[in-house]
């Protein structure tokens, strides 16, 4: 039997876990387009995992890749015609580099954010154990980042039409359909986007399903 001061005097209770952050605005994935970005991946029966295409990240990379390369070759040539021209004195080579440095700057800037556009992958990760939502997005330049949306948080499933302007120098104005998602405080979550609605109608249902919510018809949502 044992002694009175081997008894614990209450009963062992584990520490609680600390509660998820609540994220209530959407930063990460908020991309609107005429084509589904996302794909459905090969995952576990329970757990849905969406991969956005890289294609499209590859092609608008390289063009900022390769002008920002032609704004940076523009320095040595504007040094060498002020150098040459000015009697190939040292202040003309100065004043051609001051010159020519913005084009410099903004020419590896554009490199750089080339780079990371150009290698840059979009995750949404669907787990119905854990009962959360989460968007991720990498590239070679930054470090991971990453939003959670927890499953008690989504009000309705929606494919809502929005208007969206493509094009850089002449723009054109499509209507699109997208799947969002809205809290249960109103704020929109954007999931993916297609001017076809027939072209989300997969992923849609796939969401849907593992969400265990009902998907509103773009006639409902935008009544």
């Amino acid at each position: 039997m044992p002694c009175e001061e081997d008894m614990p005097d209450r009963a062992e209770v584990p520490a609680p876990s600390a509660p998820l952050k609540r994220i209530r605005r959407q930063v990460i994935g908020r991309r609107l387009g005429l084509q589904p970005y996302y794909q459905i991946a090969p995952s576990m029966a329970d757990t849905l995992i969406l991969t956005a295409h890289t294609d499209d990240n590859r092609h608008v990379g390289r063009r900022y890749m390769l002008g920002g390369a032609a704004l940076a070759l523009v320095t040595p040539a504007v040094i060498i015609a002020f150098f040459t021209t000015g009697g190939q004195s040292f202040e003309a080579a100065c004043f051609g580099s001051a010159l020519s440095w913005p084009c410099a700057t903004i020419g590896l800037l554009g490199v750089v954010s080339g780079r990371a556009i150009a290698t840059t992958t979009n995750t949404i990760t669907f787990d119905p154990h854990a009962r959360t939502i989460r968007y991720t997005q990498q590239n070679r330049v930054h470090r991971l980042r990453s939003q959670t949306l927890q499953y008690d948080q989504v009000a309705q499933l929606r494919l809502k039409p929005r208007p969206v302007q493509v094009g850089n120098l002449f723009q054109r104005t499509y209507t699109i359909t997208v799947l969002e998602i809205v809290t249960d405080e109103g704020y929109v979550w954007i999931v993916d986007s297609a001017r076809d609605p027939a072209a989300l109608a997969p992923l849609a249902a796939a969401v849907a399903q593992i969400l265990g919510v009902p998907l509103q018809p773009p006639e409902a949502a935008g009544a």
